[in-house]
C-alpha cells in the first residue's frame, strides 16, 4: 500500500513493477495472483491482471473482494 499522499507519484507503479519481477525471477511462468478491492481492481489490470473472482462486500461494507490474476 502507498500512503495516500504519495499517490499518483508512481511509487506504487514502480514497488509493483518490481514484485512482478521478482516474482518472475523466483517462480517463473507462474500466473501471479492477486487479492485486492475494486478500488485498486484497475491499477493491478494496467500490469496484465484479470478479474477471474468478485465477492461483493467480501472484506466488508462497500469492499469488494476481486481476485485477480496475471498469465506469464
Amino acid at each position: 500500500m502507498v500512503r495516500s499522499d504519495h499517490l499518483g507519484t508512481g511509487l506504487g507503479r514502480e514497488l509493483t513493477a518490481c514484485r512482478i519481477e521478482k516474482a518472475q525471477e523466483k517462480f517463473g511462468d507462474m500466473p501471479l495472483i492477486t487479492r485486492t478491492s475494486q478500488h485498486t481492481q484497475g491499477f493491478y489490470e494496467k500490469f496484465g491482471f484479470r478479474l477471474i473472482e468478485h465477492t461483493p462486500d467480501g472484506f466488508g461494507p462497500g469492499i469488494d473482494f476481486c481476485l485477480m490474476q496475471r498469465d506469464v
